[in-house]
C-alpha cells in the first residue's frame, strides 16, 4: 500500500494568542499503520521537534464535503467548513491551536488517500488478530 503525504506551511494561532505562528505541517497517510486517520505532524523549527495529532479522515472529509459552514468533530478534533477553507481546532490539556487550510489543497490530499484505501473500506486493511496478539505480547 502506498502512504499519502502532503507538506503544507500553516498559520496557526496557539492559545488564543494575538500573533500567529507559521508551521510546516506534514499530513501523512498509511493505511498500513492507521487507515482511519491522517496524521497531522507539526515541525516546530526552534526547538526541532515534531508534535502530531492524529485526526479521523472521515471528519476531514466531511469538513470537505459540506456544503455551507458547518462544524464537524467534537472534543479535542473540530473542524468547521467554510465556503475556501477548512479551520481546525486541537485541544489538548496543555492549550490549543486553530488553524485553516485551503478547502481544494484538503480534498486534493483526501482524493489521494482514496487511492490508496478507498473510503468505506478501512476495515479491510485492519488484522485484528495481529492488533491482539500485539497487547498481549506487549503486556507479557
Amino acid at each position: 500500500m502506498t502512504t499519502v503525504t502532503q507538506a503544507v506551511t500553516l498559520r496557526c494561532m496557539i492559545n488564543g494568542h494575538p500573533v500567529p505562528v507559521d508551521y510546516d505541517v506534514m499530513f501523512v497517510y498509511d493505511p498500513e499503520v492507521d487507515p482511519y486517520a491522517v496524521t497531522m505532524a507539526f515541525l516546530n523549527t526552534s526547538t526541532d521537534t515534531i508534535t502530531e495529532w492524529l485526526i479521523s479522515r472521515d471528519l476531514l472529509k466531511a469538513a470537505v464535503d459540506a456544503r455551507g459552514f458547518e462544524k464537524h468533530g467534537s472534543g479535542d478534533v473540530v473542524a468547521w467548513t467554510w465556503p475556501a477553507r477548512v479551520q481546525i481546532l486541537l485541544r489538548s490539556p496543555d492549550g490549543f491551536l486553530v488553524t485553516t487550510i485551503h478547502r481544494g489543497l484538503l480534498r486534493a490530499f483526501l482524493q489521494r488517500t482514496d487511492g490508496a484505501c478507498k473510503f468505506g473500506t478501512e476495515s479491510a486493511h485492519v488484522d485484528v488478530d495481529a492488533f491482539i496478539h500485539q497487547i498481549f505480547e506487549e503486556t507479557a
